[in-house]
C-alpha cells in the first residue's frame, strides 16, 4: 500500500518546507533514519534547512519551546532518495521549454505553443518536448505544415517524448547546414521526406542532429539557470542525489560555482560525458570528489548505439 504521503527529510522538507531561522518539529508520522543503531524515531526537528534535533516529540518540544510543529497525520518519511540515471541539464532545459507531454492532438499543441511563445522575444526559437503521434486520434507523423500555420517565421523545434525525433517548422528547416531535400540520408537516422522527396518536417535519431546544431547556444547564465530549476524540482519529489549520466565540461564547471556559492541543493554524481572534454579532464585530473561529497566525478558514460 503507497504511503499517502512521503516525504524526504532532507529535500522536500528541509528545501521546500520551513523559513530560515525558524526550528520546525515535525512528528506524528513513521520515521525512519535507515540508521541501525536507531532505524525510526518519533519527531526530529531543523532549522534553516539543516537537521536540529531528534528523538520524542516530548524532548523536543522541552529542547525548542515555541517551535512551529508540522503534523503529518501518519504519513512515511524516508531519508532522500537517489536517482541512478538522470539528466540534469536536461530536466531543467525542460522546465524552460513547452511541455508537451500528454497533448491530445496537433490543436492541442499548437495551443501549448502559442501560450508559452506569448512571453518569448520575437525571434527566439521555440523549443519543446513531449509530443507523441500514437497518443493522437490520427495516429501519423505530423509534419512542418502543422506548425507554419501558427508559425510561418519563428523556428519551432519539438523533440518526441522518448528523445528519437524531432518535429520541425519550415522557419526552422531553413536553418539546416545541409540541403534535406533528394534521397540522401545520415547515418543513424532517417530525413522524413514526401512523395516528392521534400522534408516532412520530421527527422528521426542522428538526424535530428542537423537541426539541433542549428539551435542556438544556451548562454552559461541560462545552464546555471536551468540547473537550478532541476534541483528545485528533484528536491519537490524527494530527491537528494543524483547520477548525472553524461556530464559536459561545461555543465561541470557550472556546478563548480554554484557548489562555491553554496548553491547546490542536491549530491551530483556525475557520470562524465565520453565524447565531451569532461572525459579528458578526468584522464587529466583522476577522481574529482570534494570533501562535502556534493559533487563527484568518477565515473564515464560511453556511447556505442
Amino acid at each position: 500500500m503507497l504511503c499517502r504521503w512521503i516525504a524526504t527529510a532532507l529535500c522536500t522538507l528541509l528545501y521546500v518546507g520551513g523559513s530560515a531561522a525558524e526550528v520546525t518539529i515535525v512528528s506524528n508520522a513513521s520515521i525512519y533514519t535507515a540508521s541501525a543503531q536507531q532505524p525510526m524515531i518519533e519527531a526530529f526537528a531543523f532549522e534553516d534547512h539543516e537537521f536540529v534535533g531528534t528523538g520524542s516529540l516530548q524532548e523536543l518540544r522541552k529542547q525548542f519551546n515555541g517551535a512551529t510543529e508540522l503534523d503529518l497525520e501518519g504519513a512515511t518519511v524516508v531519508p532522500g532518495f537517489i536517482d541512478a540515471h538522470g539528466h540534469l541539464l536536461g530536466l531543467g532545459q525542460s522546465l524552460m521549454r513547452v511541455d508537451l507531454v500528454g497533448s491530445v492532438d496537433k490543436a492541442d499543441i499548437l495551443v501549448r505553443l502559442q501560450q508559452f511563445a506569448a512571453g518569448l522575444p520575437e525571434k527566439q526559437w521555440l523549443l519543446g518536448r513531449g509530443w507523441d503521434q500514437n497518443d493522437w486520434p490520427v495516429r501519423e507523423l505530423p509534419t512542418a505544415k502543422d506548425l507554419d500555420v501558427a508559425f510561418p517565421s519563428r523556428p519551432v523545434w519539438l523533440e518526441r517524448i522518448d528523445g528519437h525525433a524531432g518535429w520541425a517548422n519550415t522557419a526552422a528547416m531553413k536553418f539546416a547546414s545541409k540541403d534535406l531535400s533528394g534521397v540522401w540520408q545520415p547515418d543513424g537516422g532517417e530525413i522524413v521526406r514526401d512523395s516528392e522527396g521534400n522534408p516532412s518536417g520530421v527527422l528521426v535519431d542522428n538526424a535530428a542532429a542537423i537541426i539541433d546544431a542549428a539551435v542556438p547556444a544556451a548562454a552559461t547564465a541560462q545552464l546555471r539557470e536551468a540547473l537550478g530549476r532541476a534541483m528545485v524540482h528533484t528536491a519537490s519529489v524527494g530527491l537528494t542525489g543524483m547520477h548525472d549520466a553524461g556530464t559536459s565540461q561545461q555543465v561541470w564547471d557550472i556546478l563548480q560555482t554554484m557548489k562555491a556559492g553554496n548553491d547546490l541543493s542536491l549530491r551530483v554524481y556525475a557520470m562524465a560525458d565520453g565524447s565531451n572534454a569532461m572525459l579528458d579532464r578526468l584522464c587529466k585530473d583522476g577522481l574529482l570528489v570534494d570533501p562535502e561529497a556534493m559533487l563527484t566525478a568518477r565515473s564515464v558514460k560511453l556511447y556505442s548505439d
